[in-house]
């Protein structure tokens, strides 16, 4: 359990405005930053009901968790204020683009020798991992009032499952069966998917659906110099990626879905 003074707290959160984020926030007085109320819900929100927000440690930033989750309660409006800026100006902070990437073997191939036995799960820094909650639950919105989404469409939706679409998939074999026709049925799997995510793609439906900009701005910021590393007791290895989305994030099945 880490303990500290409210100072303390206020070293760390002005190192991370304008040390980190790069974020300008007038000290003075509140009057000059401008808060969205929802965005401090969502913030307070989503911290409270993820486990590994408590838990994990900031892998780039070198905050802990805890001390993260402390200045978001007792300095919400400065925490706000960096959301918020990042949104409007459709920014995503270099720092919070690195994911450590590690490899976790797929159930049934623990004797493979192939590198495909593994699957990469980037563990994101949890600053990051905030704003990507924020950035994904806009866009969600956007895309659910507009009705934007196929009602065939079960995979990664609220209230929706492969029950759903097994239930579907039943009463339509049920009917036609009932109606003496021939049913075929063809199962497709992309493999790699997230590896393979195209980002022009992914950017050019979002323009098409016709996405605010500010949203489209920070995911297209969110791709710019993404780095991955992967680091072992002696190799550590660092690439810039050009292609796919970190698996183990919140928002790579939404940006996966507009690049299918």
């Amino acid at each position: 359990m880490i303990t500290l003074s409210a100072n303390s707290l206020y070293i760390y959160i002005y190192l991370y405005v304008h040390i980190y984020t790069h974020t300008y926030i007038h000290t003075h007085s509140y009057t000059h930053i401008h808060i969205y109320i929802h965005t401090h819900t969502h913030i307070h929100t989503y911290i409270h009901t993820h486990k590994y927000i408590h838990t994990h440690t900031n892998i780039h930033t070198y905050i802990p968790s805890e001390v993260f989750k402390s200045v978001v309660e007792i300095l919400p409006r400065y925490m706000t204020a960096i959301y918020d800026g990042c949104l409007r100006k459709g920014t995503f902070p270099q720092r919070w683009k690195k994911a450590l990437v590690i490899p976790i073997t797929k159930p049934g191939k623990t004797e493979s020798e192939e590198v495909s036995k593994f699957r990469p799960i980037s563990l994101m820094d949890t600053c990051g991992k905030v704003l990507e909650k924020l950035l994904i639950s806009r866009i969600n919105h956007h895309l659910y009032s507009r009705g934007h989404m196929n009602e065939n469409q079960f995979g990664f939706r609220p209230q929706k499952s492969t029950i759903d679409a097994a239930m579907v998939v039943r009463e339509f074999v049920k009917d036609s069966l009932a109606a003496g026709d021939v049913i075929a049925l063809v199962s497709l799997d992309v493999q790699g998917a997230f590896d393979a995510a195209w980002w022009s793609a992914i950017l050019k439906e979002m323009r098409d659906c016709g996405s605010p900009k500010n949203l489209y701005k920070v995911t297209k910021n969110y791709f710019t110099e993404r780095t991955a590393i992967l680091a072992s007791n002696s190799i550590r290895m660092e690439k810039e990626l050009s292609i796919g989305c970190p698996q183990g994030s919140c928002s790579a099945p939404r940006l996966l879905e507009f690049a299918i």
